[in-house]
């Protein structure tokens, strides 16, 4: 009984509603769907000796580039000399020296491996 009281007292609401929302466009509420990201670093040999002097992060999200930094080390030395950074590595809202180094990191540590 006491269900069927709330329902007679909320049915004035339940109609406004109802009304509104008929009037509404549709809106469809999706199961969370999840973004399948990867980090994508190779190495690329630019000079030919085989040794490699550019190292290239790319940014991936449902099999799409969204965006790409990359480092070069052109006396191959494993030290990084200049970087192209036109992204937000760390996340932070902005691309700055913080997201430089973190290239400048990566690329060095990714440069140490032998193949």
């Amino acid at each position: 009984m006491g269900s069927c009281v709330a329902s007679q007292k909320y049915q004035r609401h339940i109609r406004l509603l109802t009304d509104i929302l008929s009037d509404a466009p549709l809106i469809i509420i999706k199961e969370k769907q999840t973004m399948k990201k990867e980090i994508r670093i190779y190495a690329e040999d630019t000079d030919g000796d085989s040794t490699p002097d550019e190292v290239t992060i790319e940014y991936v999200v449902d099999g799409k580039v969204i965006g790409a930094a990359i480092a070069f080390d052109k006396n191959q030395d494993g030290i990084v000399e200049d970087t192209i950074v036109p992204a937000d590595l760390n996340g932070d809202g902005r691309v700055d020296d913080s997201d430089v180094q973190i290239m400048k990191e990566v690329a060095e540590a990714f440069l140490k491996v032998k193949w």
